[in-house]
């Protein structure tokens, strides 16, 4: 009875195993199919210290180009255009972006099929500031 148990429960979590992978793919092949355009349907920063708060809300704010070797470029429409390279990787939950060769960047990540959205909060001190900033993206694919 045992081992007919231990059976069923590691088939059960080799294809929840499975699955997770087979996920991550899909999401993979999905980023840069087409030409990997997707539109920054919508772009929302607050940031926030001790003396301000700074809130942006932007529709149409540019477009993220996902290639398929983990690269890409980022055109922002904020206060003009600016375009910068990227290198990005996920997980089923989680994107990390690191823009022009800085600091990289964690999202939590909820995947639809052609709409993607990223978000961020972080909280950091220097010298007894304190800067919190909420980020938030909505891609969806051109």
């Amino acid at each position: 009875m045992k081992i007919k148990s231990l059976v069923t429960m590691a088939l059960f979590l080799g294809a929840v195993a499975l699955t997770s992978c087979s996920k991550e793919k899909k999401i993979e092949r999905n980023l840069h199919k087409g030409g990997g355009e997707w539109n920054i349907a919508q772009l929302d920063n607050t940031t926030t210290t001790s003396s301000s708060n700074i809130s942006l809300n932007l529709e149409d704010a540019g477009t993220f180009t996902f290639e398929k070797d983990g690269t890409g470029e980022l055109e922002l429409n904020i206060f003009g255009t600016t375009t910068d390279p990227f290198t990005y990787s996920h997980t089923l939950d989680q994107f990390t972006l690191t823009v022009d060769g800085g600091t990289p960047t964690v999202f939590d990540m909820v995947w639809e099929k052609d709409k993607v959205n990223l978000n961020r909060s972080e909280t950091t001190v220097d010298n007894g500031d304190t800067t919190t900033v909420v980020e938030a993206y909505v891609l969806v694919k051109k």
